[in-house]
């Protein structure tokens, strides 16, 4: 491990309205792809990784419009950070884990471990201590629904 991570989240810009973020601190082999499209009235945040720092204040850059946060599934490499935004989307059948998460169903395991971080998110972290935090769902989606942003859905 090489220390506490300066920047833990980067921001790669890939066209002028979506951006892949990814947490810096995180091995290849568990980190998650957090998308971030912008919107005419809303803009989308899919996926939050392990929440571990803050993504709210590091994100607040790229939007100004509210933000539409969307689980894709409930492991914890991408529900970690829901719990900050109020508009929290997702599957149905998965209310129950975005309400009670804890290392059986959100699929830690043998995932989240000392080898699962290259740098520290701050000082004093120990991964024995993480937890997912509860993050009801505001909304659930479905089949076939559709989320609108203003100009793209």
């Amino acid at each position: 491990m090489s220390g506490i991570a300066d920047n833990w989240y980067a921001v790669h810009r890939l066209s002028d309205d979506i951006n892949l973020i990814t947490e810096t601190g995180i091995a290849d082999w568990v980190r998650c792809n957090i998308w971030h499209v912008q919107g005419r009235t809303h803009d989308l945040l899919i996926d939050t990784g392990m929440g571990v720092r803050p993504l709210k204040q590091e994100i607040a850059g790229l939007n100004q419009n509210p933000i539409i946060c969307i689980s894709t599934h409930c492991h914890f490499d991408h529900i970690g950070g829901v719990h900050e935004f109020a508009c929290r989307l997702g599957h149905r059948a998965e209310q129950e884990v975005h309400r009670n998460p804890t290392a059986y169903n959100t699929a830690m395991g043998s995932f989240f471990q000392a080898e699962t971080f290259t740098a520290l998110p701050y000082q004093g972290f120990s991964h024995q201590d993480y937890r997912v935090k509860a993050a009801p769902l505001t909304d659930c989606l479905d089949e076939g629904d559709v989320v609108d942003l203003g100009n793209r859905h």
